[in-house]
């Protein structure tokens, strides 16, 4: 386990350099925001649960508010998921099991591209594992009240990140049920009700906008733009892709599942059970995004993976040296894989983001506030954004959830004197011209206007 995290926290550090993707510029502006006195809900939009954010207010005051440093710490969550994929594995077939299970999660794509990218989705899914490993070690021989407790707790924690984490519940409520006196079911539900409950008192002033950002704007995305494309099951069939080692390695894992059930081994059921609700998940997700598919990715990496453990322990011991240097060609042939797609994307920010960056600094001073429907200039730049016009993604601009009138309207009250545009206000010319009718000086670079109201 050593070996595979420090392998795998070099390939994951492939990227902690490259260029900013707009989720990555709108949560670090969001984050900027807020550790310069703008109130999550109240002032700062927020399209996650709040967990996420105080999230990324600790890893900012532990590795530092900068891109690096903020990703620094998201690639120490995805090493974190590793362990809890060993622990779910070991909990039910022992160390073998363990380090096969997060050997194939460290090269399930997206997880390895996603490691260290500022997005909710890996963090979430970590902790959500790390859920059902405290449930399996809680209700695996004698009761522990504690570590039941603490999944309860771990799961709320998920939840509070991103919502999809809900699908690890029907696993770790399964497991205090079947493994337990009734009363021992009610110790993960008090975890989770005590996370609930200081999420809900610590934000009982922004509830609602809690509510609009997380739910009413996902629920009105549903109808959006971005649901075209492959269908859903296309997508959830492409993610163990025969085309990658990781894919390869998943099916074997399932042919393996399959064998061990045939005699009468069903150990891994909370492990197979966890990636089936995650597959339903992705079946039913609108919009799905690429990211998004990180949770199917791992929680049939973790299955499959343990059930290939298990199965080599099964084997006579030349067919289990044999099944171990395959599976170790496989693992080594995935990280040369995603070593080569994190290289391909180590590329720089885009020359007019640069150039944006650039003049926003010179035009405008340290503690002046921007709008920009490219969040990550305002970041870049270390200048702050109106907490309500940070988000400016597909859903909320092209697809109106914030209508244009609103956009010109925020915009003029924000009192700011500069306006960079070169992404979805550009799709709204209301909101462009809007823009220009109170902000006549204009500069431009490539795809890329800044909006000025004067000189300085």
């Amino acid at each position: 386990m050593g070996l595979l995290l420090a392998l795998s926290a070099v390939v994951y550090s492939r990227s902690l350099h490259q260029a900013l993707n707009f989720d990555e510029g709108n949560y670090l502006g969001s984050l900027d925001a807020l550790r310069h006195g703008q109130r999550l809900g109240a002032d700062v939009f927020l399209d996650q649960p709040p967990g996420w954010y105080d999230l990324l207010l600790g890893s900012a005051a532990v590795f530092g508010n900068t891109v690096v440093g903020v990703r620094t710490a998201m690639l120490c969550v995805a090493l974190l998921g590793l362990v809890a994929a060993w622990a779910c594995g070991r909990a039910l077939a022992g160390p073998t099991a363990g380090v096969a299970a997060a050997a194939l999660l460290a090269i399930a794509p997206p997880y390895p591209s996603l490691a260290a990218a500022v997005e909710s989705d890996p963090p979430s899914t970590v902790l959500a594992l790390c859920s059902v490993a405290l449930a399996l070690y809680a209700y695996r021989g004698r009761p522990r009240p504690w570590l039941a407790f603490a999944a309860g707790a771990v799961l709320a924690l998920a939840v509070s990140v991103k919502l999809f984490a809900v699908v690890a519940v029907p696993v770790v409520a399964l497991l205090a049920l079947r493994r337990a006196p009734r009363r021992a079911a009610l110790w993960p539900v008090a975890g989770a009700a005590a996370v609930a409950l200081a999420f809900a008192v610590a934000y009982r002033n922004v509830l609602p906008q809690i509510w609009t950002g997380v739910v009413g704007a996902h629920v009105n995305a549903r109808g959006g733009s971005q649901v075209r494309g492959p269908s859903n099951l296309h997508r959830a069939i492409d993610v163990p892709n025969l085309h990658s080692a990781y894919g390869v390695l998943a099916f074997c894992g399932i042919a393996c599942a399959a064998w061990l059930a045939w005699r009468r081994d069903f150990r891994f059921w909370p492990l197979w059970l966890l990636a089936a609700d995650a597959l339903v998940f992705t079946l039913f997700m609108k919009p799905l995004l690429d990211h998004h598919l990180v949770l199917l990715a791992a929680t049939l990496a973790v299955a499959a993976g343990a059930s290939i453990g298990a199965a080599v322990e099964e084997l006579p011991r030349g067919l289990a040296a044999a099944a171990t240097a395959i599976f170790a060609v496989g693992l080594a042939g995935g990280f040369v894989q995603q070593h080569r797609e994190l290289a391909r994307n180590d590329v720089p920010n885009p020359p007019d983001v640069q150039w944006a960056v650039g003049e926003v600094q010179r035009l405008t001073r340290p503690d002046e506030r921007i709008v920009s429907d490219i969040p990550a200039v305002g970041y870049l730049a270390g200048r702050r954004m109106p907490g309500q016009l940070i988000d400016s993604s597909i859903a909320r601009i092209q697809d109106e959830y914030l209508k244009p009138a609103q956009v010109v309207r925020l915009i003029r009250e924000s009192g700011v004197r500069v306006v960079v545009v070169g992404r979805l206000y550009t799709t709204k010319p209301a909101i462009v011209n809007g823009i220009a009718a109170s902000f006549p000086r204009r500069l431009r670079h490539g795809s890329v206007t800044i909006y000025l109201r004067g000189s300085r």
